[in-house]
């Protein structure tokens, strides 16, 4: 914790792993995957268990957009927004691509909560948020228009 702050991180004297820890804001394509998972559930009537690898490959995006979201997605469980499966592929990774939105999920995408802009993470353990919270507007920023993504909600 001495060297929370460094940039570089630092060596872990007991096990030599790089300890970092990294700020990740809530972007645009993270919040383009909440709402169309959000929308599914809605139109489901149900939050169910999905693979999102999958579902991201069916939205109308292109490989750009795809590409970008692909990176990101997975860090809405720091938020609270994704809760993913608790169980384990044939070679023992807990990696199933398997997540239910949240009720916190669905009430951010649909404009209904704030939350901080920003986690601090390290090691997937969130050790502190921003002060300064968005909303869903704010996260998608100018690369999406929400009047779009909600059409038909």
């Amino acid at each position: 914790m001495a060297h929370r702050d460094d940039p570089y991180g630092v060596e872990c004297p007991v096990c030599d792993q790089l300890v970092k820890v990294y700020k990740r804001k809530l972007n645009s394509s993270m919040s383009l995957v909440l709402i169309s998972l959000a929308r599914l559930a809605r139109l489901a009537g149900r939050r169910d268990f999905i693979h999102v690898p999958s579902f991201i490959n069916t939205l109308p995006l292109t490989p750009a957009v795809k590409a970008a979201v692909r990176g990101d997605w997975a860090k809405l469980q720091f938020w609270g927004f994704l809760m993913p499966l608790a169980a384990e592929r044939e070679d023992g990774s807990k990696r199933t691509g398997m997540y239910q939105i949240t009720a916190e999920g669905v009430q951010f995408a649909f404009g209904h909560t704030r939350v901080p802009a920003y986690v601090l993470i390290t090691n997937q353990n969130v050790l502190g948020v921003a002060k300064e919270t968005v909303d869903v507007h704010q996260a998608l920023g100018k690369a999406f228009r929400y009047d779009e993504l909600m059409t038909d909600a």
